[in-house]
């Protein structure tokens, strides 16, 4: 492989000299033109021939370089056009990838959930943006996750953003560009309903089971006289509060893990290869493992991390946990479950648990009440939109 050669033009009777006096010197793709010659010449046998070109006052006509090290012999102004232009191509090849999955206005569940879920069905960082089908992402969650209200999924950048929400909000009806009815997504009593697009199938005082639709999104038009001439299609929309009663149910081991620290590195690596660089001096036989992706900018994320590694000298030891211990813990998780449900606007009525010990476990159960936003959007089908055109056709 040629990595930096010459081209060079002489006189026809230079070249012949040349030719003579250097004859262990290797010339290729000899070329005659008038009385004119040109020839190439590797680099290092070129810094010779130039040495006896000058001793012997024989003139160049022309020289041109060739090869990958030419770079390094460029002007200026030619390696900064040169390292502007691989930049905006590796920037072009990274924008064809998705190296981030964003998980937005999660509340119950976890974004480790969610992405473990996405990851099952394929849908990884560094997979191609050609391969990302929004539609398909967001039916699969919600088939998954039948609490979740409503799920939008959109890039931005090299970043995917999956969108949730786990209790429908008036902001949903705007977002959305299909026509939707609202469903129960709880069994309980309506203690309020306030509609704003759709047809209200439910009041105040109802019961309700779980799957149950609460308002329509196919609005009747009807004449003056009351005789429906045809439906219209829309978002619907509305606040609906219920009172409904839920099942509580935690516990914890009576023996947890105890582990000795001992210190932290961090790391640059690229994620596409999913490497993890570890120090085995110490013989550590614990690792925990964390990152924190890198960006350029806004929504455009690198296939670059930092990683974080806690390494532990000793392996993990159980510890017993006594009852008191086990209480506390459990009362301080149910009430952060609690801080959780208002933050999405449920107000707690009523709490009734209590805690048992078993052979291995301690476990906090019962029941509570709480009045909450409730709804889920169902998009309407084709066929239904079809079947009640011709209904009312007919």
């Amino acid at each position: 492989m040629k990595y930096h050669f010459c081209k060079i033009l002489v006189y026809k009777a230079d070249f012949y000299r040349i030719a003579s006096e250097c004859s262990n010197l290797i010339l290729r793709n000899v070329k005659t033109n008038h009385d004119k010659i040109s020839f190439e010449i590797n680099q290092p046998d070129y810094l010779q021939l130039d040495d006896y070109m000058k001793k012997e006052h024989l003139p160049v006509l022309e020289r041109k370089d060739f090869g990958f090290f030419r770079f390094f012999t460029m002007h200026k102004m030619e390696i900064l056009l040169t390292a502007v232009f691989l930049t905006l191509m590796i920037l072009f090849i990274n924008s064809l990838y998705i190296w981030k999955i964003s998980v937005l206005g999660n509340y119950s569940y976890t974004e480790e959930q969610i992405l473990s879920y996405v990851k099952t069905i394929h849908y990884v960082e560094g997979m191609k943006k050609s391969n990302v089908d929004c539609e398909t992402l967001e039916e699969k969650i919600r088939s998954k996750y039948p609490n979740i209200s409503w799920v939008s999924c959109e890039m931005k950048g090299t970043n995917l953003l999956i969108h949730l929400k786990e209790n429908y909000i008036a902001e949903i009806s705007t977002l959305e560009t299909k026509p939707f009815h609202l469903l129960s997504n709880v069994s309980g009593t309506v203690v309020s309903i306030v509609t704003r697009n759709g047809t209200p199938l439910v009041k105040a005082g109802d019961q309700v089971k779980k799957g149950d639709m609460l308002v329509s999104g196919a609005v009747e038009v009807v004449d003056e006289s009351g005789q429906g001439l045809f439906y219209t299609y829309t978002t619907a929309d509305a606040d609906i509060f219920m009172k409904v009663k839920h099942s509580y149910k935690d516990s914890i081991d009576k023996e947890r893990l105890k582990l000795n620290y001992e210190h932290k590195n961090s790391y640059y690596f690229p994620t596409m290869k999913s490497y993890v660089w570890k120090y085995d001096f110490m013989k550590n036989k614990y690792y925990e493992n964390s990152e924190i992706k890198l960006k350029l900018f806004g929504n455009f994320y690198l296939p670059l991390s930092i990683q974080k590694t806690t390494v532990y000298q000793e392996q993990p030891k159980k510890v017993a946990v006594s009852k008191k211990e086990a209480e506390n813990l459990l009362n301080n998780k149910m009430l952060y479950y609690f801080a959780t449900l208002e933050q999405k606007g449920y107000k707690i009525l009523e709490k009734n648990v209590r805690i048992k010990e078993s052979e291995k476990k301690y476990q906090l159960s019962g029941s509570f009440i709480s009045i909450e936003p409730v709804g889920k959007i169902s998009y309407i089908p084709a066929e239904e939109m079809t079947e009640r055109k011709e209904t009312t056709t007919q």
